[in-house]
């Protein structure tokens, strides 16, 4: 159980440290490109699954079950990154 807090402890951390860049791309795009708004949440989402598949054993090879984790986890915690809390749809 310790391995599994220790993972979403992780998860956090990285949320945390990305916050100012990701609510400055949402802003910037939000004013100046609304249109690149959602293809560039989009790759964000990306860059989190693909970080999950390396991190999680079980993700490894299964691409959907990666982005249904990534849309539950949106689900019990839409203000863990800052682009969720903009309105970005995951997947």
């Amino acid at each position: 159980m310790a391995a599994a807090s220790a993972q979403r402890s992780w998860l956090v951390e990285i949320a945390k440290w990305v916050r100012p860049v990701l609510t400055g791309c949402v802003r910037y795009y939000g004013r100046f490109y609304p249109s690149k708004l959602q293809e560039e949440l989009r790759t964000i989402d990306a860059y989190i699954v693909r970080w999950a598949t390396r991190q999680y054993k079980r993700f490894r090879g299964h691409t959907l079950a990666v982005w249904e984790w990534l849309r539950s986890l949106k689900r019990r915690n839409p203000g863990l990154f800052a682009h969720w809390v903009a309105g970005s749809t995951v997947g």
